[in-house]
């Protein structure tokens, strides 16, 4: 009879936790205009639905690390799933856009648990000779979620209703928090409780929310509106910055964020994110646009990269565990550039092959670079850091994936209005997109070379 190890049971059950967040995330994206005319309501309140999610991880995830020191990995991870549960049924539920909106936050709030307690499990459950194959499993689970994503809500929104988009989560959630009860060990009492920087908390809270709707409104926003959030974002994140330098028991430890080496894999994992995503968001808009595929065309044809990355990624992570995280993450940070380049010369040809070939390039990227990155991040960290750094780690592909949305759909805006219909002035948004991605691509590159291996830092 085959009986699953412990180390299976909680690499399983992070990556599940992971396929959840990425299965919503990218399923909501999707049902958005059947929201819209459920409600009756405009995109810019529509808009609010995944807004609201990702900000609030974004808020939380520094926080939250801190808060699992205190309280333990194992609770934290199953109150995450519980609150995901949950809100998932309230969501479905919802009589106004509204009520939605709210239980969006808070469904937010419980995959934000999820997205630092399920690394933070890897980090101090299972030995760091393996952190590369761990990570590559739960990076591989988020980007197959992220690929179905659209295949099933699309199904979904067409043969049920927008709300069974919420109602999946329901059965998944009870099974993986009744696994996730017996087949994860209890947390070890602790001698002493942490205190917590609340006023830090808050200050964090206020920073990145300030910060995030600069970037995800400032092609939208009026000019004095996008300065003044940009000022206050600097004004706060100078505020925060000084609280937690003051206070005993900072939120963010100075002594992981002033470490070279994790500074420089945090810049390149972040960096990283930002191509990728941004390249996620805008390829459907390419291809019907330019390409003029159908939808359902355009679902198949991205499925290419999200498959081919969660093959690789397993195997990536094996061999920074065998043969150390620099080559892979700057072979993966490299074959990321080459993607974006090919992306460019794909704009500027009706060749469809080397559209073909850009995807699969790039699908290699997203698997070598993306979970072998995360793990570096531990990997580069002394031990008693790796909650925190678990936590910023998340943070770090959240707020990655926030920018790059943002900052690639603004550089578009900025020269494609979508009510002309002026090919020639998509390509030249799609051309800046692309010399955007392959200078972050370099930057990317950049850093995780700069970083050498080390031996572990127990």
């Amino acid at each position: 009879m085959f009986i699953l190890d412990a180390k299976s049971w909680i690499i399983g059950l992070a990556s599940l936790a992971f396929f959840m967040d990425g299965l919503d995330g990218s399923i909501a994206m999707i049902a958005l205009p059947t929201i819209t005319a459920y409600y009756g309501i405009g995109i810019d309140i529509a808009t609010w639905v995944l807004i609201s999610y990702l900000l609030i991880i974004c808020v939380f995830i520094l926080p939250m690390g801190k808060i699992i020191e205190r309280h333990g990995v194992k609770l934290i991870f199953i109150l995450g799933l519980t609150i995901f549960t949950i809100t998932s049924l309230i969501c479905a539920l919802a009589p106004t856009i509204w009520v939605l909106i709210a239980a969006r936050f808070a469904q937010g709030f419980g995959a934000c648990m999820l997205a630092a307690a399920a690394p933070a499990l890897i980090a101090l459950r299972l030995p760091s000779s393996i952190f590369g194959y761990a990570f590559g499993l739960i990076g591989a689970a988020s980007i197959i979620a992220f690929a179905l994503g659209p295949v099933i809500g699309g199904i979904i929104v067409e043969f049920l209703s927008w709300q069974w988009i919420f109602l999946i989560n329901i059965p998944i959630g009870i099974v993986a928090v009744l696994l996730s009860w017996f087949y994860i060990d209890p947390d070890p009492e602790k001698a002493s409780k942490t205190s917590m920087d609340y006023v830090g908390i808050l200050l964090i809270a206020v920073t990145a929310s300030l910060f995030l709707l600069f970037v995800n409104g400032w092609a939208v926003y009026s000019p004095w509106i996008s300065i003044t959030l940009a000022v206050l974002s600097i004004v706060m994140g100078y505020s925060t910055l000084k609280w937690e330098m003051n206070t005993n028991d900072p939120i963010i430890p100075l002594a992981l964020i002033s470490d070279e080496y994790v500074q420089k894999v945090l810049v390149a994992l972040c960096a990283g994110c930002v191509v990728s995503s941004g390249f996620i968001f805008l390829l459907p808009f390419y291809m019907e646009i330019i390409r003029g595929m159908s939808p359902a065309m355009v679902g198949l044809y991205l499925f290419l990269p999200a498959l081919l990355a969660a093959l690789i990624s397993p195997f990536a992570g094996k061999a920074m565990d065998m043969r150390g995280g620099r080559i892979v993450t700057s072979i993966g940070a490299f074959t990321m550039v080459l993607a974006s380049i090919l992306l460019l010369a794909s704009g500027m040809s009706d060749i469809f092959c080397l559209l073909i070939l850009s995807l699969i390039i790039l699908g290699i990227a997203l698997g070598v670079f993306q979970g072998p990155a995360a793990g570096r991040v531990i990997a580069v960290s002394k031990k008693e850091w790796y909650t925190l750094a678990s936590a910023f780690m998340s943070m770090c592909m959240y707020f990655g994936a926030s920018v790059g949305t943002a900052l690639f759909s603004g550089i578009l805006s900025f020269y494609y209005d979508m009510a002309s219909g002026n090919n020639v002035e998509f390509l030249w948004g799609w051309t800046a997109v692309c010399i955007v991605s392959i200078v972050v691509g370099i930057i990317t590159l950049y850093n995780e070379w700069a970083v050498p291996d080390s031996p572990r830092r127990e």
